[in-house]
């Protein structure tokens, strides 16, 4: 048997990101454990959860 890698991370690009984070946090039943500016001086941000 082959065993499988372990996954350590999962990226995903959203289009709205306070909606997404709704969703995401109603699905796994916790929300973010930190959000913020991903660029200075861009509109993109981001949220990391554990």
């Amino acid at each position: 048997m082959i065993a499988a890698p372990a996954i350590d991370h999962v990226a995903v690009s959203v289009s709205d990101l306070p909606r997404s984070v709704a969703w995401y946090t109603v699905l796994f039943g916790v929300g973010p454990a930190f959000e913020g500016p991903m660029l200075s001086g861009t509109e993109h941000a981001h949220t990391i959860a554990v």
